[in-house]
Formats: structure tokens, sequence, C-alpha cells
């Protein structure tokens, strides 16, 4: 074998090498995340992820939108699972305006066992009153 035959050998290797190199790293980086958001041709992005919850260090759950339809997904180290799929997403509760203050709770709560006549003796109707007057005599 040549000289020149063992340089082109030995650079096809090295360019097999580097291109080898750049697959790796190209294959490192989607599966990082680290690729950026893909969208489709249009600019609109139909795919949305709405709420995350960490159950435990394993798994954690996941509410994703798609147009208008939610999917309820379990994300785990054994695999991923679709809890609920189809979930309307026009519905949704109403969050609380705002919570009440101790005063007005106070203040709702005395205006309901207020009485006209203030407090009243209550009547021995019961059977242990009724004992409890036989009792007295």
């Amino acid at each position: 074998m040549s000289l020149f035959t063992a340089e082109i050998i030995s650079a096809t290797l090295v360019l097999i090498f580097v291109i080898g190199l750049i697959l790796l790293l190209f294959y490192g980086i989607r599966r990082l995340g680290l690729a950026g958001p893909v969208t489709s041709h249009t600019g609109e992005k139909r795919l949305n992820v709405v709420e995350v919850l960490q159950i435990d260090a394993r798994r954690r759950l996941v509410l994703v939108r798609r147009d208008d339809a939610e999917h309820l997904i379990l994300l785990g180290l054994d695999g991923d699972r679709v809890v609920e799929s189809g979930i309307d997403a026009s519905f949704r509760a109403k969050p609380p305006s705002r919570m009440a203050t101790f005063g007005e709770t106070l203040g709702k709560l005395s205006a309901n066992f207020q009485k006209p006549g203030g407090l009243q003796k209550p009547s021995s109707t019961s059977k242990g009153d009724q004992e409890q007057g036989r009792n007295e005599e």
C-alpha cells in the first residue's frame, strides 16, 4: 500500500469520526430538550402545557391542552400513561374572587345569630331538662 492510499484511508476515517460526533451532539441536544420549540406551518401553537403536578420524585401529572381538548398524562420512569383524554377545555371552575377577612366572616356569623329580643333562655322541652326540673321540686 502506498503512502497516498494510507493518507486517503486515514482522512476518510477522521471524516466519519467527526460526522459521528456531530450526529451524537445533535442527538444529545434533542434528548435534553435544548432544541427549542417546533411550531406548525401556520405559526399557531396548538399544543400547550396547562399545569404540572409533581406527585413524588419519580412521577408527575401533566395537563396538556390540544386545540379545545385537554389530556391528563401520568409521566414516570416506568412509562407514561394517559389518565384521562378529551376533557372539555372550555369548562373551568371559577376561582374565588378573594378570601373573606376574619372580620367579614365574624360579622356574617354574628348577624345570623342575633335575635330581636336579645339572648333568650332555652325552653325546657328536652328530656334532660325535664328530669332536672323534677330534681329541683
